[in-house]
């Protein structure tokens, strides 16, 4: 719900029907009570192509809620590792990575409600998730390419 009012938010402040990346990441994570270190390494704005909008916000949601559930991290012990979100691109494709340390046995996070929703909300076309598990550390990478995305100059 969150997610879905962002998105309303930032097309109505912006009067366009695409929604900037950034800002919606911004606002997904001031949403959740988590210590999380976002990273904008976007070269140029970033928009959401509006048919797409909703279902990836969904899914950006998803994963980051899940990764503050699943987290082991703490804010204030020498050698913690936060939670990070990290936003990249070349102008045509952009990757959306979140790395989460974790204590213990993640397999519920491989294959949990939360993950099988993202699965299903995934466009099957122009978008990839990828995800990886060792060394105390649970990363998952999404890679969204045009039409999803529209690079702003």
């Amino acid at each position: 719900v969150h997610s879905i009012a962002a998105i309303h938010g930032l097309q109505a402040s912006a009067l366009s029907e695409e929604v900037n990346l950034a800002p919606l990441m911004e606002q997904i994570i001031a949403a959740l009570n988590c210590p999380i270190e976002l990273s904008d390494g976007l070269p140029c704005p970033i928009a959401l192509n509006r048919d797409e909008a909703v279902p990836i916000a969904l899914i950006l949601n998803e994963l980051v809620t899940n990764a503050c559930k699943h987290s082991s991290a703490c804010e204030c012990l020498p050698g913690c590792r936060p939670i990070t979100v990290s936003l990249n691109g070349d102008g045509m494709k952009v990757t959306v990575a979140i790395t989460n340390p974790v204590g213990g046995d993640s397999q519920a996070a491989h294959s949990g409600f939360g993950l099988n929703l993202v699965k299903s909300l995934l466009p099957k076309q122009s978008a990839r998730l990828e995800i990886e598990h060792g060394d105390g550390i649970f990363s998952v990478v999404l890679e969204l390419l045009p039409p999803i995305v529209v690079t702003r100059k």
